[in-house]
């Protein structure tokens, strides 16, 4: 499966040798994994505020970024190029701070901060 996925990606090709810890290589892969695990946990701490307090956070959120971060974060939605790619990071870590903020507000429910997924999010 992997073998498929960056060949996908035009990082191995057909015949001759490849080596697998080639620096393209394992620069391509780490960048996508840590796009996907900060998105994931954006994702994770939004989901369990939805669920802890539904009310406290519809306001919070619009409708562009629940389409964003309502479904898995995945390696095939990362826009191409890498511009794109920076800014679509930015932009994760801007709503990331911003949901943090609203935790850690005064005018917020205390027990938020305590949160598993919230806790995990504040340390990504």
């Amino acid at each position: 499966m992997i073998l498929y996925r960056l060949s996908d990606a035009a990082l191995l090709r057909a015949g001759g040798r490849q080596r697998t810890d080639s620096t393209h290589v394992l620069a391509a892969v780490r960048t996508p994994n840590r796009m996907e695990w900060v998105g994931e946990t954006l994702r994770a701490a939004l989901e369990a505020l939805g669920a802890a307090a539904p009310d406290w956070l519809t306001p919070l959120i619009s409708t562009a970024r629940m389409e964003r971060y309502g479904a898995k974060v995945d390696y095939y939605h990362f826009p191409k190029g890498e511009d794109v790619r920076r800014e679509r990071a930015e932009q994760v870590g801007r709503n990331g701070f911003v949901l943090l903020d609203a935790v850690d507000a005064t005018t917020a429910l205390a027990w938020l901060g305590g949160i598993p997924a919230v806790r995990i999010l504040r340390r990504a």
